[in-house]
């Protein structure tokens, strides 16, 4: 074991480093910029989960350690069989944070209360600190209003989660204030969206203008959002691609949407894109498209894709919601809606295309922005100083 390093563990995830999404995207970039911030980091997968390609039980990814206390990285099948890998992977995880000598352990992604009570008395026993990577409003995600047991666990989550912590990595505004009205002497630390920005030092190459949206099926509002206002726009010369990222039963309904447009035959529909891939359709696009719902849910959250958006130094256009006030000025380093509707969303994406010069220099100023506040390495470094103040 390498000395003088900090020793952290990510906990409460399944299917790290192969599973696509977000969260996953925001932790591979935390866990490499801890790793160069010469910490020794750890991901624990309890369990295995539903993937369609071969994932080592154990390995390395940017020098970052990932393993699956179970035993197994695939979902077993058979119920029997499932819950008794569970209970493996949660014995092992235990062994795991005693025998590393981990000295932090961050929890990331999991909502559930009981867990979170779980490794707050293996702290006691082991003596780490814990931390939780807090993005989300837990009562607020999809389905959680209609189960019973999931709004006694939100319930349990913000009121009781934030007392036994040692701190917190909040992704808003929003979130730091709901954590903070629960336990005032909390510390904390806001990580907002994060980027790589090396990854986007690559040149333009436009063949035809477009505007891009990058998300997940299930943003079905938001998706239809975009088609509307999209139709409103009075030139046939500029398209519109949606990058989809899964291909749930939410997918289905994204080409109905498509192919229910008078606008079909200008929107393409693209999927199963290597990262480089996506980077260039970001770096190529005269627009960014990233429409926030004015709802406690958007006010809380702030996507990963924004962070991304910046680094491709590309106008982007998005509503007056959540974290946007508090990083980008309209028409300065973005283009910012001031209500959710169609109508107000076509007038700041034909600004674009009317005013190209200008367009190039609001995406210019977003990248430094984006440099300034999104930057991993930057955050990672705040994020290790923070560590080590309560450590």
């Amino acid at each position: 074991m390498t000395k003088n390093k900090i020793r952290i563990a990510f906990v409460g995830i399944a299917g790290f480093p192969y599973r696509i999404g977000a969260a996953y995207s925001r932790l591979l970039l935390l866990t490499k910029g801890l790793t160069e911030n010469n910490c020794y980091v750890l991901v624990i997968n309890r369990r295995g989960y539903d993937l369609d390609k071969h994932v080592p039980v154990t390995g390395h990814i940017d020098k970052v350690i990932f393993t699956h206390s179970s035993g197994i990285s695939i979902r077993p099948e058979g119920l029997l069989r499932r819950n008794l890998y569970k209970i493996k992977g949660a014995i092992n995880e235990i062994y795991l944070l005693k025998s590393k000598k981990v000295q932090v352990v961050i929890i990331n992604i999991t909502r559930n209360w009981l867990l979170i009570l779980n490794y707050w008395i293996w702290s006691k026993i082991f003596r780490y600190k814990l931390l939780l990577s807090y993005v989300e409003l837990n009562s607020q995600l999809e389905g959680r209003k209609v189960n019973l047991f999931k709004r006694i666990n939100d319930i349990l989550f913000e009121k009781y989660v934030f007392r036994i912590l040692d701190g917190i990595f909040p992704i808003s505004e929003f979130l730091k204030d709901i954590a903070l009205k629960s336990n005032p002497r909390l510390p904390y630390l806001k990580i907002p969206t994060i980027a790589d920005f090396s990854k986007f030092n690559i040149e333009k190459n436009v063949n035809e203008p477009y505007f891009i949206f990058c998300g997940q099926s299930k943003y079905l509002y938001i998706i239809e959002f975009i088609i509307k206002a999209y139709e409103l726009i009075k030139d046939d010369t500029v398209k519109l691609k949606l990058i989809i990222h899964d291909k749930t039963w939410h997918f289905k309904k994204v080409i109905s949407l498509v192919n229910c447009s008078p606008r079909k035959e200008q929107i393409e529909i693209l999927s199963d894109l290597a990262y480089d891939d996506l980077v260039k359709y970001y770096i190529n696009a005269i627009g960014l498209l990233i429409p926030l719902k004015p709802s406690l849910k958007d006010e809380a959250r702030f996507p990963h894709k924004i962070g991304e958006y910046t680094a491709a130094a590309n106008p982007i256009i998005t509503t007056n919601v959540g974290e946007i006030k508090n990083y980008f000025t309209d028409l300065h380093d973005a283009l910012i809606a001031d209500k959710f509707e169609p109508e107000c969303y076509a007038d700041k994406m034909y600004y674009v295309i009317k005013n190209p010069d200008k367009a190039r220099i609001i995406g210019t100023n977003g990248s430094l922005t984006g440099l300034r506040y999104f930057d991993y390495r930057k955050n990672c470094n705040m994020m290790k100083k923070f560590i080590e103040s309560i450590i």
